[in-house]
């Protein structure tokens, strides 16, 4: 295998004796075949005897204990190829998705990094629901501060645009994908294939409130440092509002929402469609989301009017 052209796939894993074995096979069944799968497992189930299991020399096993921001920085060092792929250890990749990436950045020199859509399934693999991202950089990096608009697992970036920079923060236990799209957002090219390319799992018993309460964190301090440079006041002011509506307070999205309603530069079909919604109050929404009744009804107006309303666009 040469290293131009490969690709370095990066799994951290722990304890995913339930599953690594169709993750592994997804991996090895891909049309794409100069990689390397490097896991990083400090596992105590039998994960790490099912992976010494498999005798294909692309499979690079490192024992190696740490949080995953630990593991993905140690697992850059080691990456022999020019491109750097994630996965994780529950998850299932669609068998074209290396080659579809790998040559959309080839075809697309302009572009650094490349997400998918992707299948939400279950713990015994049924399909939930199949997730659309935003496609083009303007929109992700848009939605980047407010909910995160790549899946971090299905990415394909450029080694070389982390070689000058401490990719993730040794720190976070949680949210370390966003706080390193944030790093790159407004210095790469973003971009999402409209191919669901990749099965990620969702446990029940796996809260994300962590997750959130640290992406908030992050979002809210990129999103006052924008406003700071008072460039895009209004855009970055609804942004905010839409982190709030999202991750934290409905009242106080509802009063950055407010501070818009006279501006010309947000469209007021986009406007109400997020300030309505905040007059239920905390409450409510939060009640809502936890019964599945707002990803659900999003989910019906996708499928009938071809319109995801977490895909914003402000033109």
């Amino acid at each position: 295998m040469s290293n131009r052209g490969g690709i370095s796939i990066l799994m951290p894993v722990k304890n995913a004796g339930k599953y690594i074995n169709k993750s592994i096979e997804s991996v090895l069944n891909q049309t794409y075949r100069d990689f390397e799968l490097i896991i990083l497992d400090d596992s105590d189930d039998e994960t790490t005897e099912i992976i010494n299991s498999y005798s294909d020399q692309r499979i690079k096993y490192i024992h190696y204990s740490g949080n995953i921001s630990h593991k993905l920085n140690y697992g850059i060092q080691k990456a022999q190829f020019d491109y750097i792929c994630r996965m994780d250890g529950d998850d299932i990749i669609d068998s074209k998705k290396l080659e579809r990436q790998i040559n959309f950045l080839k075809d697309n020199p302009e572009t650094d990094i490349v997400g998918t859509n992707y299948i939400c399934i279950n713990e015994s693999g049924d399909k939930l629901y199949e997730k659309k991202m935003p496609e083009y950089h303007i929109e992700i990096a848009f939605m980047m501060p407010v909910i995160t608009s790549v899946l971090h697992s299905t990415i394909m970036l450029k080694k070389s645009k982390l070689m000058n920079l401490n990719p993730y923060d040794e720190n976070l236990y949680y949210a370390e994908d966003l706080d390193l799209f944030l790093k790159l957002i407004n210095s790469i090219k973003f971009y999402n294939l409209q191919e669901p390319l990749y099965y990620y799992r969702i446990f029940k018993d796996r809260s994300n409130s962590h997750y959130n309460k640290i992406s908030y964190l992050l979002g809210l301090k990129y999103l006052k440092k924008k406003l700071n440079t008072n460039k895009n006041t209004a855009e970055t002011i609804f942004q905010i509002g839409l982190l709030e509506y999202y991750r934290n307070d409905i009242q106080k999205a509802r009063q950055m929402f407010f501070k818009l309603l006279f501006s010309p530069e947000i469209k007021k079909l986009k406007l109400f469609r997020y300030l309505l919604p905040t007059l239920l109050g905390n409450f409510i929404i939060k009640s809502l989301r936890h019964k599945g009744f707002l990803r659900k009804a999003n989910s019906l107006i996708i499928r009938y009017f071809n319109y995801d309303t977490y895909y914003i666009k402000l033109k």
